[in-house]
């Protein structure tokens, strides 16, 4: 008996159930942004806190880590001062491997933010970034962030300014 097209059977469903929970985590991903999205909007820091790990570190586009408190704390400020913000992400691309997900997005905010002139100014910010979510039961959890690319525009235009990110910490006298 020629053991070939069970085999080929077998590996066809294998491969169906890998892409089927790949797509599961997809969807599951998909709606924590959302809801990230829509805690920001609610200025609820608490309510997007429940989505990081508590050992979670970013990355700033140099490289810099940035621990959950300082992410935190900044994403507080930025949620009390913007207003008019749509905040959206799009997977890209998501690759599970065992409990982790390792996720491309492209990611697009847009608000109004308060300037040193005392003017409030429109801000948009474009930005790909790679996320890797760890499951915690069943629950996606993200466990790092690191930027990609970023563009950034204050009222349209290109948008100069000193350090790509408040969020790093800086050392008295720099």
């Amino acid at each position: 008996m020629n053991k070939l097209p069970v085999v080929i059977a077998l590996t066809i469903v294998s491969c169906a159930s890998i892409f089927a929970a790949a797509e599961n985590v997809e969807k599951q991903l998909a709606a924590n942004y959302s809801a990230m999205g829509t805690a920001f909007k609610k200025k609820d820091i608490e309510a997007y806190g429940k989505f990081y790990l508590p050992t979670f570190v970013g990355k700033d586009l140099q490289g810099h880590d940035i621990p959950l408190k300082i992410a935190l704390n900044s994403l507080k400020q930025q949620m009390v001062t913007a207003t008019e913000v749509v905040w959206s992400r799009t997977i890209k691309k998501c690759k599970v491997t065992g409990n982790e997900a390792t996720v491309t997005i492209d990611g697009v905010f847009k608000g109004s933010v308060p300037f040193p002139d005392g003017k409030r100014h429109k801000v948009e910010a474009y930005t790909t970034a790679e996320n890797v979510w760890a499951k915690v039961g069943k629950t996606w959890l993200l466990k790092s962030a690191k930027p990609i690319s970023n563009r950034l525009l204050e009222n349209g235009k290109p948008m100069k300014v000193g350090r790509p990110t408040v969020t790093h910490p800086v050392k008295a006298g720099n």
